[in-house]
């Protein structure tokens, strides 16, 4: 399902299951945020654009806390390369 608001596509079930991804990840231990991440940017290459917009909308809530181990021990290439 996709809303098309103006020149924007609101999803909202990618959106809450990428909210959800997010939650479910803070606990766990850094590894599995990385590797998260690597399934995200593999995700992102793909050539379906529903794809791609769900993994970019998992690497928003997985980077979503500035302050969480994870978004801090990130260097700048792997921040950009997600961007």
């Amino acid at each position: 399902f996709g809303d098309y608001v103006s020149d924007a596509v609101v999803a909202p079930v990618r959106e809450t299951c990428a909210q959800a991804l997010g939650m479910a990840l803070k606990p766990l231990p850094l590894p599995l945020h990385q590797r998260t991440l690597d399934v995200l940017l593999q995700l992102r290459a793909r050539s379906e654009w529903e794809v791609r917009h769900s993994a970019m909308l998992g690497i928003k809530y997985l980077l979503v806390d500035p302050l969480s181990p994870f978004s801090l021990a990130l260097p700048g290439t792997m921040l950009q390369a997600a961007c």
